[in-house]
């Protein structure tokens, strides 16, 4: 596929990405300046696109952002002052259909792959740390009931009710 970073994209539908990586998950806008350059993806369209934040949150006085779609080098592909440009209201940062990333240049995957070989950490080194997150992931999971342990071993097995039921029995 052309998009070098496509195996990483949720959806195929959008607009091209490539050089850029998803970095932390917004659930806010507070701090988003102008410039800014964010994938999204949106469920509900089944698509995933580069944008640029054209109005920062604390110009707008609905509580969310403007920006318009960019290109893989991060130029704005329509001019937001003629109306071209989009909002999203900081309330649906929450919500199941939107999805908001801030995009870096850099593969978060090699940029840490680089930091444990500077530490000289390898795979057994990791090892502790991996349990660790498991661990609390399924105290999670065990902490919200039965209902979530049965969904968590129902996708755990992939969606197979039968492989699901067997893992219980």
């Amino acid at each position: 596929m052309s998009d070098g970073d496509a195996r990483k994209r949720t959806y195929e539908k959008g607009r091209p990405i490539i050089g850029w990586f998803k970095g932390k998950r917004l659930r806010t806008a507070e701090g988003l300046k102008a410039g800014q350059v964010l994938i999204m993806v949106s469920h509900q369209f089944q698509a995933e696109n580069l944008v640029k934040v054209v109005r920062p949150p604390k110009k707008m006085l609905l509580g969310g952002f403007m920006y318009v779609y960019a290109s893989p080098n991060g130029k704005p592909t329509a001019d937001p002052q003629n109306a071209d440009g989009m909002f999203l209201h900081e309330h649906e940062l929450g919500m199941d259909h939107v999805e908001v990333f801030l995009a870096s240049r850099e593969d978060p995957l090699k940029a840490l792959m680089a930091h444990a070989k500077k530490h000289k950490v390898d795979e057994h080194d990791l090892d502790e740390v991996v349990h660790d997150i498991k661990s609390g992931e399924a105290a999670d999971v065990n902490n919200g009931g039965m209902e979530d342990q049965l969904e968590f071993i129902l996708e755990a097995c992939g969606g197979d009710l039968e492989a699901a039921k067997r893992s219980i029995s």
